[in-house]
C-alpha cells in the first residue's frame, strides 16, 4: 500500500508541471522556459503535446455528457496549449505562417482577426515586425480563402 501513497516530490512535479504549461500559454519564450523550469526542450515538446491531448480529451468526454459550456472552455484550452497563446490571439494564430510571435506581432500592430488580415493591404502587412513582401502575400491569401 506504500507504493499508493503521494509524496511530497509528486506534488513539486505536479505544480512544476501546472507552472511550465502556464507560462506557455501566457506566451513567455521557450528559452525562458527552459532556463527558468530547468527542461530540456524534448522534454518541453513532450509536455505540451501530453497536455494538449488531455485537454481536448476533457473537451470531447464533456460534450458528449452535456457540458457544452465547460466543453469549450477546454477546447479553448487546447488551442491555447496547442499554439503557446493567450486567448486573445487564437483567431490570428489558426492562419497557416502565424505562431505565436508572428500572432502577437500582428495584434501589437493592431490586427485582431482573420477579418482585419484580409482586408488590410499587402503593405500595411509588411509594416508588421517580421512579415516581408512573399510572406505578406500569403498570409493575406490565407485569410481571404479562410473568410469565404
Amino acid at each position: 500500500m506504500k507504493d499508493l501513497e503521494e509524496s511530497p516530490e509528486d506534488y513539486e512535479d505536479a505544480l512544476a508541471t501546472a507552472l511550465t504549461l502556464r507560462e506557455w500559454i501566457e506566451e513567455v519564450r521557450e528559452k525562458e522556459i527552459y532556463e527558468r523550469m530547468r527542461i530540456e526542450p524534448g522534454d518541453f515538446a513532450v509536455l505540451r503535446e501530453r497536455a494538449e491531448w488531455i485537454a481536448y480529451s476533457a473537451s470531447q468526454v464533456l460534450r458528449v455528457v452535456g457540458r457544452r459550456g465547460l466543453s469549450s472552455k477546454f477546447a479553448v484550452l487546447t488551442e491555447r496549449i496547442r499554439h503557446g497563446v493567450r486567448p486573445d490571439i487564437l483567431e490570428l494564430v489558426s492562419l497557416p505562417e502565424i505562431g505565436r510571435v508572428r500572432g502577437r506581432e500582428l495584434w501589437r500592430s493592431g490586427f485582431r482577426t482573420v477579418r482585419d488580415v484580409a482586408e488590410a493591404s499587402i503593405e500595411r502587412l509588411q509594416s508588421v515586425p517580421g512579415i516581408g513582401p512573399r510572406l505578406a502575400e500569403r498570409i493575406k491569401a490565407y485569410a481571404v480563402a479562410a473568410i469565404q
